[in-house]
């Protein structure tokens, strides 16, 4: 944000915010702070039996739920997920245009139903995709 909109740039956002177009109520920008927090306490316990991927999409699910920011929170969720992916021996999982609608739907499955799977699944299929990608580059 800095640069852009210097005043909110690495601050926890002070306002209430909507995502557009989607039925998913935010937290009470007061209520941030400790969910950060809980959030931080969750990131220090690690992945656990379900391993580095799903530890990774459950971290991404979680920033994007409490929507710490204004404005770049999927843009730092999907940052923080690669760099748990990379520091787990994986790559990076890049969510394209062509992704996009499935990404957004998983998204919000995830916060209205509670149902991570979707969004699990979808990060798992792009994560095989780049998994396989890598390995014809080897091959090839």
């Amino acid at each position: 944000m800095k640069g852009i909109y210097d005043e909110q740039a690495g601050r926890y956002r002070s306002v209430p915010v909507r995502i557009s177009g989607s039925a998913v109520v935010l937290p009470n920008p007061r209520k941030v702070p400790g969910l950060m927090e809980e959030f931080g306490a969750f990131l220090a316990r690690g992945a656990g039996k379900d391993g580095v991927p799903a530890f990774a999409a459950e971290a991404h699910l979680r920033l994007v739920s409490i929507h710490p920011f204004v404005d770049g929170n999927g843009r730092t969720a999907r940052l923080l997920m690669n760099l748990i992916l990379l520091r787990g021996g994986y790559p990076p999982v890049p969510v394209g245009p062509a992704d996009r609608k499935a990404y957004l739907d998983a998204l919000e499955t995830a916060s209205l139903a509670g149902d991570l799977g979707p969004f699990q699944r979808l990060m798992c299929e792009r994560l095989e995709g780049m998994l396989d990608e890598y390995l014809g580059a080897l091959r090839g």
